[in-house]
């Protein structure tokens, strides 16, 4: 029987479809989905959340900000190297 924290691991790829698994397992998933109280809403939650994020158009940068945004993301990743 599967528990939570394998479920959480299964449900990215799942979602992004990037795994097939095995019967067994699927039926597994399938059944602690439905049972319980934490999975299941998460799941939905989750499922909602990437489709959401799969709508949403593409908008064009400016440089300027492109330019500040990596620079910020290179010092808070110099700082965490300290």
């Amino acid at each position: 029987m599967v528990n939570c924290k394998e479920i959480f691991e299964l449900i990215s790829d799942l979602i992004d479809e990037e795994i097939e698994i095995e019967e067994e397992l699927h039926r597994e998933f399938l059944e602690h989905i439905s049972e319980c109280p934490h999975c299941g809403p998460f799941l939905n939650t989750f499922k909602k959340t990437v489709n959401l994020c799969r709508r949403i158009e593409n908008i064009r940068v400016p440089e300027e900000v492109h330019i500040s945004f990596w620079r910020s993301i290179r010092v808070e990743i110099y700082k965490k190297k300290k």
